[in-house]
């Protein structure tokens, strides 16, 4: 028999032997719940979250089917661009009605989905960035028409092909970039600022670039331009994000679809400019191509690298390097048909649609591509 004492002195071990063991299950509780994704007080069972756990990765797997085929889907988008130009170029009946309203319309609700992506406080941020956005619209004006300069010296072409590459390095940035930076997961407010101000611009630097590296004053419509940006990009941009900040969860059903219909969309719309100009690209010879993948390429690589020099983020650099490289190619091909005698001088603006979409294309599936694997390693992790 145990005198009151040492039963006394053996109830105090133990319970100083429960008081360290217990700090011990709360860790790997926790370390368990951030695995599994459980509760804690369930993660302790060993038994029960061994059983849970297939459970939960066979409904992820089930659950993540149809959106994987979406990802893979969307990753492909060089694919499909380059396919459809090629289409285009050998059946342009195929691609040549869709123009016109038609075309606008594609457009437009392209914006209108990358806005279902957005809330009002996204582009509020955006608007208060000026650093950003002022930088970007430098670099496009600056970078680009040098380099046109540049590459019609180098590849000696011919003056009127020459006169099209600079008024084409010239313009201010495309729409289709904001539909590129929503699918290279860029900062898509950020480009909708940029090519807004850069259109803004045009006004005043396409003429006086134009004039400055090819000797020719080119005026543009300030108004229509200004007009025809308000409706394609700034409207349905503002109409998604105001649509996702009053019904959240409704547009995160839809939003879901928006990036495949993004890069079927973008796909159809390079087809079309390019079937609408087939016989013009097909009688340009390789010389022209070689000269604007190398002015579009150059783009991409000085807008990023330029903007990582000054400090930009990863998002910013990714923006930037998309503004840049890829232009208003459809404002240069009417600005050269309006004011240049000759008909090859749309040549390079016609071309360069279809080279600055595929070299924008491969650039951001690059990039979903290295974040998707990113997320994978953290995931595993």
């Amino acid at each position: 028999m145990l005198s009151r004492r040492q039963v006394v002195q053996r109830s105090r071990c133990r319970a100083e032997v429960v008081q360290r063991r217990v700090p011990a299950m709360e860790r790997s509780t926790s370390v368990a719940g951030e695995v599994l994704s459980v509760p804690r007080g369930v993660a302790v069972f060993g038994h029960r979250a061994r059983a849970w756990a297939p459970r939960a990765a066979s409904n992820d797997a089930s659950e993540s089917g149809s959106p994987s085929v979406l990802t893979l889907a969307t990753n492909l988008f060089p694919v499909w661009v380059l396919l459809a130009c090629m289409l285009a170029v050998w059946r342009p009946l195929w691609f040549s009605w869709f123009k016109g309203d038609p075309f606008m319309f594609g457009l437009s609700s392209t914006m209108l989905g990358m806005g279902l992506t957005l809330t009002l406080e996204d582009v509020k941020r955006a608007l208060m960035r000026l650093t950003d956005v002022s930088r970007g619209c430098l670099l496009q004006y600056t970078v680009m028409p040098v380099l046109g300069y540049l590459v019609s010296r180098i590849f000696q072409l011919p003056k009127a092909f020459a006169v099209g590459v600079v008024l084409v390095a010239c313009c201010p940035g495309g729409t289709s970039s904001n539909i590129v930076s929503y699918l290279a997961r860029a900062d898509v407010p950020l480009s909708v600022m940029m090519t807004t101000l850069s259109t803004a611009g045009a006004v005043f630097m396409t003429p006086l670039l134009t004039k400055l590296f090819a000797g020719a004053l080119v005026p543009v419509n300030a108004g229509a331009m200004l007009w025809s940006t308000a409706q394609i990009v700034l409207l349905p941009v503002l109409v998604g994000a105001l649509a996702n900040t009053s019904f959240p969860k409704t547009t995160a059903k839809v939003a879901r679809c928006t990036p495949v219909y993004a890069v079927l969309m973008v796909a159809l719309l390079c087809a079309s400019v390019v079937a609408r100009n087939a016989s013009t690209i097909i009688s340009a010879g390789p010389v022209l191509f070689m000269a604007l993948v190398a002015l579009h390429s150059g783009g991409f690589l000085l807008g990023y690298a330029m903007t990582k020099l000054t400090g930009g983020q990863e998002k910013v650099a990714r923006t930037t390097s998309i503004e840049v490289g890829m232009q208003n190619s459809a404002l240069g091909c009417v600005l050269a048909t309006l004011h240049f005698s000759d008909p090859m001088t749309a040549a390079p603006a016609a071309i360069s649609a279809c080279i600055h979409s595929v070299i924008g294309s491969t650039i951001a599936g690059l990039w979903r591509a290295t974040d998707h694997a990113r997320e994978a390693r953290h995931t595993r992790e």
